[in-house]
């Protein structure tokens, strides 16, 4: 939400993807794709407009790019940016959920707290499916304008109908990811998605699912709630910054509806929902709750703590969560260059998004990949949690297209490799969880036992 931790892709460059990417395919501009053609063609049509377009050099690589209005008949206009992919053919598209960004190129005034980034921003935080040779979709749905939570899906469904039309999109490999509000937004929008366009994979990052009872959270009618903290300050605090957002659900008729089930009833696409149980912004409960009751549609990646969350201790700055990133003891130490948060959401979208042969580049940090074996480990044999979730979440990694980069050194290797090697340094497991040629089949049968 408006306190968050930055869940678009890390704004390190993943210099040698770049390397590997562009030997394969070249650093033209994907203006010179032959599809940008059909693309005008779609264009044509009433419901989008191309307010501006051109072309962004990043990090010596020129993308061009495409600001829109989408206006469909019944809703206010939407806005959105497109980059197409470099590559000729159909490919698959992601969309990405801006709620709080703010954008002047469409005649808005955002107010001064409202940040409004360069374009070079949106190819950054881009970057990783781009270079996979997806198209991406940027979309703002503007939270500074206020209105209500029908509005925000809204958008989120204008930017679905334009990838279902565009013919440089393959609409069958559609991908969807958001953070917080914007993880709201991206799995209302895949639940409401039009005929044609349901995403085939969704990322949400700790969102709000469940409004009748996180209004009943963030206003205090139950006891222990954040305006009933015993520290003044921070009630008061969170009272005010949480008014803004239950305005905008008040503001929804029928709001008190829009409830995890009711979100089951329609989502056919499958989620990774990442969590950490100290959350003071949307309680890890809201995200519980939707796993547990998926049936598998929605699968989880926990981030789990060895005390209840205690509101009054936790800074007012705390926001989503350590997420294994930044831990307040050091341990792990400040300053993952690159947390598995990152490396396993986009695992699990891309491997769902990519063609069966296709290589898949990712980032990673060696010593977040040590920190989250020796975590899991540790929470599944000294605290009794169940962590059987995370054999998936490893099995996309160490899948066989997947080759890691990793973000302070620049070397290579393989998903496999690097999973591996994480397990036989915790000493973790038989010797068929320490080889990279077997770490796969060992996996599918579980995580190690308990020493």
């Amino acid at each position: 939400m408006g306190m968050k931790s930055d869940c678009s892709i890390k704004n390190t460059l993943l210099v040698l993807l770049l390397i590997v990417m562009f030997m394969m395919t070249g650093c033209d501009s994907n203006d010179e794709n032959p599809n940008n053609l059909l693309l005008l063609l779609m264009f044509q049509g009433p419901a989008v407009t191309i307010v501006e377009e051109g072309t962004v050099n990043y990090d010596g690589c020129d993308w061009t790019y495409k600001l829109l209005e989408l206006h469909y008949p019944g809703a206010k206009a939407s806005y959105a940016m497109w980059i197409p992919p470099k590559d000729v053919g159909v490919k698959p598209a992601v969309l990405m959920t801006n709620p709080y960004d703010g954008i002047t190129w469409n005649g808005d005034e955002p107010p001064p707290s409202v940040t409004v980034f360069s374009l070079e921003h949106y190819i950054d935080s881009a970057n990783i499916f781009l270079l996979q040779g997806f198209g991406v979709l940027h979309v703002f749905e503007r939270f500074y304008t206020g209105d209500n939570l029908r509005n925000d899906v809204t958008d989120t469904v204008a930017g679905l109908r334009f990838l279902r039309s565009n013919d440089m999109v393959d609409a069958s490999r559609i991908g969807i990811w958001g953070a917080s509000w914007g993880g709201f937004e991206s799995l209302y929008g895949a639940a409401n998605a039009p005929a044609g366009a349901v995403p085939a994979a969704g990322v949400a990052f700790y969102p709000p699912i469940d409004f009748a009872t996180w209004t009943d959270y963030v206003t205090g009618d139950d006891p222990g709630d954040i305006p009933q903290m015993t520290d003044t300050d921070k009630r008061d605090y969170y009272t005010a910054f949480f008014q803004t957002y239950v305005d905008r659900v008040y503001a929804t008729s029928g709001w008190d509806t829009w409830t995890a089930n009711a979100l089951l009833a329609k989502l056919e696409t499958p989620f990774l929902l990442v969590h950490d149980e100290w959350d003071v912004l949307v309680p890890v409960g809201q995200s519980q709750s939707l796993v547990n009751s998926s049936s598998g549609m929605v699968r989880p990646v926990w981030f789990y703590q060895n005390t209840p969350i205690d509101i009054d201790f936790l800074p007012i700055t705390w926001g989503h969560g350590e997420l294994r990133q930044t831990q307040m003891d050091s341990n792990p130490p400040d300053g993952f260059t690159y947390g598995m948060l990152y490396t396993l959401s986009t695992a699990f979208i891309i491997n769902r998004l990519a063609d069966p042969a296709q290589i898949i580049l990712l980032g990673y940090d060696e010593g977040a990949v040590n920190d989250f074996i020796t975590y899991l480990r540790d929470y599944k044999c000294n605290h009794g949690k169940d962590v059987s979730w995370a054999e998936e979440r490893l099995l996309d990694v160490v899948d066989s297209r997947v080759f890691l980069v990793e973000m302070n050194t620049l070397d290579t290797l393989t998903g496999a490799a690097a999973v591996a090697d994480a397990f036989g340094d915790a000493g973790w497991g038989s010797a068929s969880y320490h080889s990279g040629a077997t770490i796969a089949d060992a996996l599918a049968s579980g995580l190690p036992v308990c020493p």
